[in-house]
């Protein structure tokens, strides 16, 4: 099946907004699904800051599938929660600041998973990490990042 998502170009003739046609079909999704299984391997491989590098540097922002879109948040989620707390500002130094943009959006995803969880699951105690990575990226990128964040239409 394809799942089909209009986004506008500017004509260059009449100034004018044309409407352009991207098609997301199986092969996008075999990719995304590449990206995450690459992602949990690193993760696997305690290769955190790669994993967290591959996951910003090309999150899916075209997917309207959530549940796809849930599983590549719930594989970043395990390499931001692996990483040490001595680390953490050396692994945001490491980042550009659209990845630390696509991070923040990231936080805020993982923030709103947590609603879903069961009262007995781990992950809750990877919470006050997820906030404290939260406060040094705003430290480092500044109050920006999270302007940015809130107003970009892009989901992850």
């Amino acid at each position: 099946w394809g799942v089909s998502r209009a986004f506008f170009e500017m004509s260059d003739d009449e100034n004018e907004q044309v409407e352009v046609e991207e098609t997301f079909d199986e092969s996008k999704i075999a990719a995304i699904d590449a990206k995450i299984a690459e992602i949990q391997k690193m993760v696997t491989q305690n290769r955190l800051q790669d994993a967290l590098v591959a996951g910003l540097n090309d999150p899916p922002y075209i997917a309207k599938d959530e549940a796809l879109k849930l599983r590549f948040a719930e594989a970043l989620y395990g390499a931001v929660a692996g990483i040490k707390e001595t680390d953490i500002d050396n692994v945001i130094q490491g980042l550009s600041v659209e990845q630390q943009d696509v991070l923040m959006k990231y936080l805020y995803k993982f923030m709103a998973m947590s609603g879903d969880w069961k009262e007995n699951d781990d992950r809750f105690k990877d919470s006050p990490k997820i906030l404290k990575i939260h406060a040094r990226l705003t430290e480092k990128a500044g109050l920006g990042c999270i302007v940015r964040t809130l107003a970009e239409r892009k989901t992850v």
